[in-house]
């Protein structure tokens, strides 16, 4: 039962991971005021 519940935990952790990194991405993309802010 433990083991289940770390395999589970270790899944949403590469979920959460996998989301960041795409939020991170769109950001770069989409978003040009973090470059505006960055030479202000």
């Amino acid at each position: 039962m433990p083991k289940q519940k770390h395999e589970k935990k270790h899944q949403n952790d590469a979920e959460i991971g996998f989301y960041i990194f795409w939020e991170v991405i769109s950001l770069l993309k989409y978003s040009p005021s973090i470059k505006n802010e960055d030479s202000l």
